[in-house]
């Protein structure tokens, strides 16, 4: 990091000296119970350290501010031993002196006093791996056997062993595995690697299974596989072999409402989630709040607008207006029926640049597992054309976005400026409803579209029927002009 000018750091050293000074005359203030002066301490410190982090190492002020910061959270422990959080962040304090010794007293007591302290246990690992890694690695071992279900120690345990010893992630799997007490632990390194190698964490799962087919966590972690390859069918059996009352913690009931809502059951994703306690999920999990927050009113929305959904998709099969398409992506085949009256104009461009083969042979532009697969030709394709396409989003005729909807990608900021990519989703995107125009979905081939990989081709786009007649093809210039579909 660059020095600071001179000015910078005489301000920040008057503001160390200040703040060590007032933590000395608090600390020892015998009339202050332990949780306000907690609460000062701690500011003061926080202050303190981020001043620390833009100084020097071996600037002296430095070091005799963090040494009366480290003194005074001494004097603080010795009037209240008990305090967890202040043992760790005088552990933390020690780690940044360089005194692992006193760094190994601060949080060994911080876990004792505080056994469900896992950031202490994180703090204490990760300075040890910084240092001498299979130290560090032993102490997450160590913290993993008396919590071993905490994804956050499997987390940091992970990333630890894949830079020093990838084996090692096998080793204790099938050492965990082989006994009845260490399943937990297996469980929860197998859903962690779900996180960043689902091909090897579905293997693991698979043998957990074999082992322990009517474990619950076994069983909730194979649907969280399943979940994240797409599988959703395959993820709500798994879920259905938990027995309700084992189902109904906030975590599957959210699992289990996302497995039903993959494929339209709306009204049983949204009772699930409804039997939640919000209320208490707020202060148990308050980052699973938030998410259900954003989700629970498209997840009603969605509940409630599908029934006209269905009413509509059972007319269209009996007017056989809407035009049918073919996709073959890889040599499968995906099927199509494109919207007439909600996207005109949408689709009368896309079957006029289909029939031409304008999107044969192109690459898949992206797969997000769980969300989408794009296609088309992306904006920085060599002499792509400068027309963009009108939104027609925000006709009252638009429907909503379930899985294998076809959506036209555009800027969010300027609702005219689709080009040559569309999306079809993976899951359902009601978030999307009135944003993007969706000009159809997949009747056909849905699984195909979910298990899409990135190094797929879009081989062919095949009109099967034309449907009724559709306008001319109109496009936008550069200036704003409607004009028809360039020939070229």
């Amino acid at each position: 990091m660059e020095r600071l000018s001179s000015a910078i750091q005489r301000v920040i050293r008057a503001a160390l000296i200040s703040a060590a000074i007032g933590l000395g005359g608090m600390a020892t203030a015998q009339d202050t119970a332990c949780d306000e002066q907690w609460r000062e301490l701690r500011q003061l410190t926080v202050q303190a350290r981020g001043a620390v982090r833009d100084l020097q190492a071996d600037d002296p002020v430095l070091i005799d501010a963090r040494n009366e910061i480290i003194a005074a959270h001494e004097r603080f422990i010795r009037q209240c031993p008990e305090h967890g959080p202040a043992w760790a962040s005088l552990g933390r304090l020690a780690v940044d002196a360089g005194d692992m010794g006193k760094a190994d007293q601060a949080f060994g007591a911080a876990v004792q006093v505080d056994p469900d302290n896992i950031g202490a246990r994180v703090a204490w690992a990760t300075a040890w791996l910084n240092r001498d890694p299979d130290r560090g690695i032993a102490l997450l071992d160590r913290f993993i056997a008396a919590h071993p279900d905490n994804l956050i120690l499997h987390l940091n345990l992970v990333t630890a062993l894949s830079q020093v010893d990838p084996e090692g992630i096998d080793r204790r799997f099938d050492a965990w595995i082989a006994q009845p007490d260490t399943r937990a632990a297996a469980t929860a390194l197998a859903q962690t690697m779900l996180r960043s190698a689902v091909p090897r964490a579905q293997g693991m799962i698979a043998r957990l299974y074999a082992v322990a087919p009517t474990d619950d966590g076994v069983l909730a972690t194979k649907a969280r596989s399943h979940r994240a390859a797409n599988e959703f069918a395959q993820a709500r059996a798994a879920m259905e072999l938990i027995p309700p009352h084992q189902r109904a913690t906030p975590e599957r009931r959210y699992l289990y409402s996302d497995t039903c809502y993959a494929n339209h059951d709306f009204a049983e994703a949204l009772a699930q989630l409804e039997a939640i306690d919000m209320e208490a999920l707020a202060t148990t999990d308050p980052s699973l709040h938030r998410r259900l927050r954003f989700l629970l009113p498209l997840r009603r929305r969605l509940a409630e607008t599908w029934p006209h959904e269905l009413a509509r998709r059972a007319a269209d099969a009996e007017s056989r207006v809407n035009p049918i398409i073919e996709l073959t992506i890889s040599g499968q085949r995906v099927v199509c029926e494109l919207f007439a009256d909600a996207a005109p104009n949408t689709v009368s461009v896309f079957l006029t640049r289909a029939a031409r083969g304008d999107f044969d042979d192109t690459p898949l532009v992206q797969v997000d597992k769980g969300f989408r697969t794009m296609f088309g030709l992306p904006p920085d394709t060599p002499g792509l054309h400068t027309w963009t396409l009108p939104g027609e989003f925000e006709r009252p005729q638009q429907r909503p976005h379930g899985s294998g909807a076809l959506s036209i990608i555009r800027d969010p900021a300027h609702p005219d400026s689709a080009r040559s990519m569309f999306t079809v989703s993976h899951f359902p995107t009601p978030h999307l409803d009135g944003a993007r125009t969706n000009f159809g979905r997949v009747i056909e081939g849905l699984e195909i579209i979910r298990m899409n990989t990135p190094d797929q081709v879009l081989e062919r786009v095949h009109v099967r029927r034309p449907g009724a007649t559709l306008p001319p093809p109109m496009v936008l210039t550069q200036d704003g002009d409607s004009i028809p579909l360039p020939a070229y």
